[in-house]
C-alpha cells in the first residue's frame, strides 16, 4: 500500500497550498524513520509528519501528538540546525518520481542566506530522508549509504546527492491506448500485469490491477492471447483510468472485515464489493487510513513478538519443572537410605568382608519385612552405612531445595499466564508498551524498557453499574496493581475470576452498600476479562479491598485475599454495564 507518483503529485498540490511561505518553528524525530516539522504560516500552525518507513512512508499534515525521545537523534539535531527558522519556498516533485523536494530559505550562523533542501524519497524498502545544500551537497541522511562495489549510490555527508536510478518506460498520462497497445505487442509472452509495470514509468501495481479489473482481464493473460474484444475492453479501461487521473481527486479507502486493503486517488472497480470510505483530501486519506493501519500493523507485530517470547519462556519453565520433578522423585527415593543405614548397623553380624548385599529384616512398619540392601564390597559395613546416611542427608536437602524451586517455577508459570492473558486483552499501544516493559524487566526478552520517564500510564476500562456506581477493569498487571493498591478504597469491592489469570475488577461504592445486580455486573466483567471468558459458567470471587494483600515477594498484580464470597456467572450472557468513555 505504498504511495505512487500520482498520489504524491496530488498530495504535493495540497501541501503547497497549505505550507508555502510557512516558517519552520520546530523539528522533532519521534521515531526512527519519521520526523515532524511544526510550521507556522498563513494557514496557522501546522504539523507535517514525514515518514520514510519502507511500507508506511508518507507525508501528512497531522493533529496527532507524538512523544519525543529525551535526547534527539543525530539526524534530528542536524535538521534543527539547518531548518528551524527557515521558510518553505517550494515543494517540487521530480517528474514521475516518488520523491518530493521541500526547499527552504534561511540564514547560517554568520548571516549569509542559505537554501537547504529536504528530500523525501518514498521508494519502498529504500525510502530515505536527506538534507542537502542548494548545490546538491549532502548535509546528512536519515539512512547513510557507504560506497558499494555493487553500484549502489553513495549517500554520505559532504558527497553530492545522487537521485535513485531513473525508471524506464513511458509516462502513462502522456500516452494513448493505441501507443500503449503498440508497446504491449513488443512483449507478447509477458503476463499483462508485468508488461504494464514494465512499459509505463508511472504505473503502480494498484493502477495496473485497476486497468485489468476494468477490462475484466486476468493479470496472468499475455498480450498474444488477447482477442479483438479484449483489446477493445482494455482500450476503454485505459481511457477511463486516464480520465480519472485527470479529474479532481476523490480519495477512497477500502476495508475488508475492518482492515484496510487498498486506497487510491479515485474509486477502484476492483474493490467495488468491499466497504469503502471517501475522504475530503489526499492528506486526510493518508493521515487517517494509512496512519491507523500502520499503528495496527505495528501493534500486531509487537503482539506476535511478545507472544513468541512468552511461548519460548513458558517452554523453558516447563522443562525446568520437569527436571525439578525428576530430581525430587529421585531424592524421595533416596530418603530410604537412612533406613538402610540403620538396618546395616542392626545386622552387622550378618555381613562378611566382600559381601555385595545383606538380607535384613525391617521392623520399621510394625510388621517384619524382608529387605535386601546393596553394599559396596570395597567398604566396611560401617562405611556402607555412613554412605547411605550421607545420601539421605543429601536427599533431604534436595527435597527442601526442589520444593522451593518447584513452588517458584509454578509461580512463574502462573504469572506468565497472567501476562499472556493481559496480552490477549490489550487493544492500545500504551497497554502493549506496558506489557513489553514488563517482559523486558523479567528478562524474557533482551533490551532496555521502552517506557519513557513521565509517560502517561494506560488506563483501566470503566463502566457504570445499573445503580450508577463506577466499575473499573484492569487489563494488565500494572493496571491491576494500580487499581487494587492505589485507586481502591477499603470499602470498595474487589472481584477476580477464581483460580485463573484475569483482570482485577473494582466496584467503587463510596461508602454505600452494593446491590445484588451490581455484584452480578462486576462479576461478569471479571469473568469476561479473564482466561475463563470462553467458558459457559465461571466462578468469580469477591471481597472488600481491605482483605486483598500483595503476595510477599510477588510481582505486580500478584495478590492473595481472604473473607471472600463466590458468585457463578456466564461471561458472555451476563449483564453488561454501560461503558464510560474517556
Amino acid at each position: 500500500m505504498a504511495i505512487d507518483s500520482h498520489l504524491l503529485n496530488a498530495l504535493g498540490a495540497e501541501l503547497r497550498s497549505a505550507l508555502i511561505g510557512a516558517r519552520i518553528d520546530r523539528v522533532h524525530q519521534p521515531g526512527a524513520d519519521e520526523i515532524i516539522l511544526t510550521c507556522r504560516g498563513p494557514a496557522g500552525r501546522q504539523r507535517l509528519l514525514i515518514s520514510a518507513h519502507p511500507r508506511w512512508g508518507r507525508l501528512v499534515l497531522t493533529s496527532a501528538e507524538a512523544e519525543n525521545p529525551k535526547r534527539p537523534p543525530l539526524f534530528c539535531t542536524v535538521l534543527r540546525k539547518h531548518l528551524e527558522g527557515a521558510r518553505l519556498e517550494a515543494i517540487i516533485q521530480p517528474s514521475h518520481e516518488r520523491i518530493l523536494w521541500l526547499e527552504a530559505a534561511s540564514y547560517n550562523e554568520v548571516g549569509d542566506p542559505t537554501r537547504p533542501r529536504l528530500i523525501v524519497e518514498l521508494t519502498g524498502r529504500l525510502a530515505n530522508l536527506l538534507l542537502t545544500e542548494a548545490d546538491g551537497r549532502i548535509i546528512d541522511a536519515l539512512r547513510r549509504l557507504p560506497p558499494s562495489d555493487r553500484g549502489q549510490r553513495e549517500l554520505l555527508p559532504g558527497r553530492p546527492y545522487a537521485p535513485p536510478p531513473p525508471l524506464s518506460g513511458i509516462p502513462f498520462r502522456e500516452s494513448d491506448s493505441a501507443s500503449a497497445f503498440d508497446r504491449l505487442d513488443q512483449l507478447p509472452e509477458v503476463m499483462l500485469r508485468t508488461a504494464l509495470l514494465r512499459l509505463f514509468v508511472d504505473i503502480s501495481p494498484v493502477l495496473a490491477d485497476e486497468l485489468l479489473a476494468r477490462a475484466a482481464l486476468s493479470p496472468d493473460r499475455t498480450a498474444a492471447s488477447l482477442t479483438t474484444a479484449d483489446r477493445q475492453a482494455l482500450a476503454e479501461a485505459f481511457e477511463s483510468v486516464a480520465a480519472d487521473l485527470a479529474s479532481p481527486p476523490r480519495p477512497t479507502a477500502y476495508y475488508e472485515q475492518g482492515r484496510l486493503v487498498g486506497f487510491y486517488l479515485f474509486p477502484l472497480v476492483r474493490y467495488a464489493r468491499l466497504s469503502s470510505r471517501s475522504f475530503g483530501s489526499v492528506n486526510e486519506l493518508l493521515e487517517l487510513a494509512l496512519g491507523v493501519e500502520r499503528t495496527r500493523a505495528e501493534n500486531e507485530e509487537l503482539v506476535r513478538r511478545l507472544q513468541s517470547a512468552l511461548d519460548t519462556y513458558r517452554q523453558r519453565l516447563q522443562r525446568r519443572r520437569e527436571h525439578i520433578n525428576a530430581d525430587l522423585a529421585q531424592a524421595r527415593q533416596d530418603l530410604e537410605c537412612r533406613r538402610w543405614g540403620e538396618l546395616i548397623y542392626s545386622h552387622l553380624h550378618l555381613i562378611r568382608p566382600g559381601h555385595d548385599s545383606v538380607a535384613a529384616t525391617d521392623y520399621s512398619s510394625g510388621q517384619p519385612r524382608p529387605a535386601v540392601i546393596p553394599l559396596d564390597p570395597r567398604l566396611t559395613p560401617s562405611e556402607n552405612a555412613q554412605r547411605y546416611f550421607r545420601r539421605y542427608e543429601k536427599a533431604k536437602r534436595t527435597c527442601q531445595a526442589a520444593a522451593y524451586q518447584l513452588q517458584a517455577t509454578e509461580a512463574d508459570l502462573g504469572y506468565l499466564e497472567q501476562v499472556a492473558t493481559s496480552l490477549d486483552m490489550a487493544d492500545s499501544r500504551a497497554e502493549l508498551t506496558e506489557i513489553e516493559d514488563e517482559v523486558l524487566r523479567l528478562g524474557i526478552i533482551k533490551g532496555a524498557p521502552t517506557g519513557r520517564p513521565g509517560q502517561t500510564p494506560s488506563q483501566p476500562l470503566a463502566f457504570r453499574s445499573s445503580a450508577g456506581n463506577l466499575i473499573l477493569v484492569g487489563r494488565n498487571n500494572r493496571q491491576n496493581d494500580r487499581l487494587t493498591f492505589q485507586t481502591a478504597s477499603a470499602g470498595d469491592l474487589w472481584f477476580h475470576a477464581q483460580g485463573t489469570p484475569g483482570a482485577h475488577v473494582l466496584l467503587r461504592l463510596g461508602g454505600h452498600r452494593a446491590r445484588p445486580e451490581e455484584l452480578l455486573e462486576a462479576a461478569t466483567l471479571a469473568a469476561r476479562y479473564s482466561k475463563a471468558r470462553l467458558q459457559r459458567k465461571a466462578a468469580v470471587d469477591y471481597t472488600q479491598c481491605r482483605f486483598v494483600r500483595r503476595q510477599p515477594g510477588g510481582r505486580p498484580g500478584q495478590v492473595f485475599y481472604t473473607d471472600f464470597q463466590t458468585i457463578i456467572v456466564d461471561p458472555e450472557a451476563g449483564p453488561a454495564p454501560t461503558p464510560v468513555h474517556p
